[in-house]
């Protein structure tokens, strides 16, 4: 079964790419270039997500209105049970206008059910703040409640874990783990030396 089908023959030259599946194989999520849906008018990447049962093709990483992001998204995981994707993205609109200002890649999670986009990967001290360094490669666990990825950032955690705070020269894996209203309530740094 085709996922990716292009809305005109002009778009057949374009790529779809790293598709991840939920566990009963109902939900595919991929990136794609074409322009599979009317609001997707960059050439940028986009997140999209397709159901099988009624071949409905939804783009992923949208604005609150309902506009394509203004960057790139990609890389996603679908939690196993089809509630939740993350992905990661350079979009600064995802979350509303003025509400993304850290000029970051940062990771993001669309809830299947409602279409609403939360950040995972936020500020140690403020959740409403990204991380000042791109975070990138997320992946989901079965029921949606934890999401793993990397990041360059330096505020994701307590800043006694940095080696070099403010110098953000090494990538870290993180866990975060997920509320039941899709947002952060915890951050673990999973590549700590010992002891911390």
């Amino acid at each position: 079964m085709l996922c990716s089908i292009p809305r005109t023959t002009q778009d057949g030259k374009k790529d779809a790419l790293v598709p991840t599946v939920s566990d009963d194989g109902s939900l595919v999520a991929f990136d794609c270039d074409q322009p599979l849906l009317a609001i997707h008018i960059s050439n940028d990447y986009h997140t999209y997500l397709f159901r099988r049962s009624s071949g409905v093709v939804t783009m992923v990483d949208k604005t609150p209105q309902g506009l394509e992001g203004d960057d790139s998204g990609g890389f996603p995981s679908i939690s196993g049970d089809g509630t939740r994707v993350a992905f990661e993205s350079d979009a600064t609109n995802l979350l509303g206008e003025g509400m993304d200002s850290n000029d970051a890649a940062d990771i993001f999670l669309y809830d299947v059910s409602t279409g609403e986009i939360t950040r995972v990967s936020t500020s140690f001290n403020n959740k409403l703040i990204g991380g000042n360094f791109d975070s990138l490669m997320a992946s989901i666990d079965r029921d949606g409640t934890h999401v793993a990825f990397s990041s360059q950032a330096d505020n994701l955690c307590n800043p006694g874990l940095y080696s070099t705070p403010g110098q953000p020269d090494t990538i870290n894996v993180y866990r975060a783990t997920i509320g039941s209203d899709g947002t952060t309530s915890s951050m673990m740094m999973i590549s700590q030396r010992q002891r911390g």
